[in-house]
């Protein structure tokens, strides 16, 4: 079952009084009011963020993300080198 699937179909269920809720509070906070169909759209993707955020990661998932991190962070060293010895060779007076 992918992510979409599992996430943005009716496995969460909301109640009219929890989606009146969600419209109450999107009112008090950006000061307008939703349809009930937005408000219901909206609270499902909050509760599907929320889930995602709130599973642990697999120690497959923290091995990928390491190594996505390491990698981007050798992409940015490499360009800074790069250009450090680029501007490093500005700095030198011109050979004749």
């Amino acid at each position: 079952m992918s992510f979409v699937n599992y996430y943005f179909t009716p496995f969460t269920m909301l109640t009219d009084e929890q989606i009146g809720q969600f419209q109450e509070v999107y009112r008090k906070r950006y000061n307008k009011e939703i349809s009930k169909e937005d408000a219901y759209d909206q609270a499902v993707k909050l509760i599907a963020v929320v889930r995602s955020m709130s599973q642990p990661m697999t120690l497959k998932e923290y091995d990928s993300y390491q190594r996505h991190r390491i990698r981007i962070f050798f992409r940015h060293v490499g360009r800074a080198f790069v250009q450090y010895r680029k501007d490093r060779g500005k700095d030198r007076p011109q050979e004749l």
